[in-house]
């Protein structure tokens, strides 16, 4: 037996099923050039084996192609009660897990929506990522947290369309809106480390604190950067290094926030306000546009932009279509943006040195695969 429960006039809908199936990852295959994607299993299946509509996935190139339970699976014991189902979530990636994996919480907010919250993993051999449980307590409370890593039945399950962008990112809907907004209220006003928690009106959320021997994207010349921020009144932020909630906080209150593009700029539009500003420092010769459509989705004003980056290098480790690439960022340009937007006057702002330049080779270069000859003559941009 199937209900709809309409949700509003977005149209977005939770479909409750009895005695369905949920099925973890059991084959993911890495992009294949050839076919230009990968492919992935596991979701959600009626009592008949029929893939739920509501539970259809996406995560970035890969496809994701259902496969029904079959064999001993169909034996699991139906398990009494009510679950909602989150979906599969990434336990590698912070930036996909915060803006492929929220996209189904609102529906946690619904009255008498389950307690009980079932989800799979995206990589469902590296188990749980330590980033997923202070995430999903920080917006859920309470509620039961429960993986799923083999196939199990549930007598009933709720499973709600998913809040979000055709690639996957999740997309500010009345629902979602009124959720994030209610969660991060009440996560602000009750937890010790966000009510005491410092706040500033002006912020830089840095990528300078990331291991540079994993494959991380990465900005030449972002410790200048942030010293240049610094003397216009900047609170340099590691956003990996402070509880969840701290983050929430910051970003609610500064009334100014550049980012180093990055998984961060995800976080941002759950908390932000109308009548902030945001800016970000482009670490690519591409355009990241779902910043910019998340953004936009949850009310906030425009994201502004550095220039695209003039080259990227990329890492040593990378083995395959990956973002873990060293952006250059023209300086000058940089700058130039800053003052138009209003972050900054400019006028203590400094170019790199020689000095500087000889620094970041020898910090960069066992990490990324920098070509000299390609920066000689344009490195004193930053370039």
């Amino acid at each position: 037996m199937t209900a709809d429960v309409e949700t509003d006039e977005e149209t977005l809908t939770v479909s409750r099923h009895d005695n369905a199936y949920v099925a973890p990852i059991q084959t993911f295959r890495p992009v294949d050039p050839d076919r230009g994607h990968g492919w992935y299993d596991g979701g959600a299946f009626d009592d008949t084996t029929a893939f739920i509509p509501n539970a259809a996935h996406r995560f970035a190139v890969m496809h994701h192609e259902p496969r029904a339970p079959q064999g001993e699976e169909l034996g699991a014991e139906i398990e009494g009660g009510r679950y909602l189902y989150l979906g599969i979530l990434d336990n590698v990636h912070f930036g996909h897990f915060i803006s492929d994996g929220m996209a189904r919480l609102w529906a946690a907010s619904l009255a008498e929506a389950p307690n009980r919250l079932v989800y799979s993993f995206q990589r469902p051999h590296a188990g749980a990522g330590k980033f997923m449980e202070p995430v999903l307590r920080a917006f859920l409370g309470d509620k039961e947290l429960i993986p799923v890593t083999h196939t199990r039945r549930f007598e009933r399950l709720w499973v709600p369309q998913a809040a979000r962008f055709p690639g996957g990112f999740v997309r500010g809907t009345p629902q979602s809106r009124a959720f994030f907004a209610q969660a991060v209220d009440r996560i602000l006003t009750t937890t010790d480390t966000a009510t005491n928690g410092p706040v500033h009106d002006k912020i830089y959320v840095s990528r300078t604190g990331l291991p540079l021997e994993h494959p991380h994207a990465a900005l030449l010349f972002e410790s200048l950067i942030e010293d240049n921020l610094r003397q216009e009144g900047y609170h340099i932020v590691h956003p990996q290094t402070l509880p969840f909630d701290q983050q929430l906080l910051m970003y609610r209150n500064a009334k100014q926030l550049i980012f180093a593009e990055g998984s961060a700029l995800h976080v941002y539009p759950f908390a932000g306000t109308p009548d902030q500003s945001c800016f970000c420092i482009t670490r690519s010769r591409f355009r990241f546009q779902q910043f910019d459509d998340q953004i936009a989705s949850f009310g906030l004003a425009p994201l502004q932009r550095s220039p695209l980056t003039a080259k990227q290098f990329s890492h040593v480790r990378n083995n395959g279509p990956s973002t873990a690439y060293l952006g250059t960022v023209d300086l000058v340009a940089l700058r130039a943006a800053l003052v138009q937007g209003g972050f900054i006057s400019g006028k203590t702002w400094q170019l790199p040195s020689l000095a500087d330049y000889q620094h970041e080779m020898a910090r960069l270069s066992a990490f990324y695969t920098i070509d000299a000859d390609a920066l000689a003559g344009a490195w004193h941009r930053g370039q």
